[in-house]
């Protein structure tokens, strides 16, 4: 899966909110979207939110834990 520019810009955004870690929700969002807030928590700039340690696979499972997936999301 591909993610628009400004996709990403959004998932970065939504992650410098304090997403996931001030998250409360509990419908999970759209495939598209958790995918491109996986790939700007791995991206971690600050590296803030897992210290630029985890892989990809590893920020997926995290946030994989504290918020509910859809049917079919990774």
């Amino acid at each position: 899966m591909t993610t628009s520019p400004e996709l990403a810009e959004a998932a970065a955004w939504l992650v410098r909110s304090g997403y996931p870690h001030d998250w409360s929700g509990r419908e999970a969002p759209p495939a598209a979207l958790r995918e491109a807030i996986v790939d700007a928590v791995h991206a971690d700039p600050d590296r803030t939110l897992h210290g630029g340690e985890l892989t990809r696979d590893e920020v997926a499972y995290w946030i994989g834990q504290e918020i509910p997936t859809t049917e079919g999301a990774r």
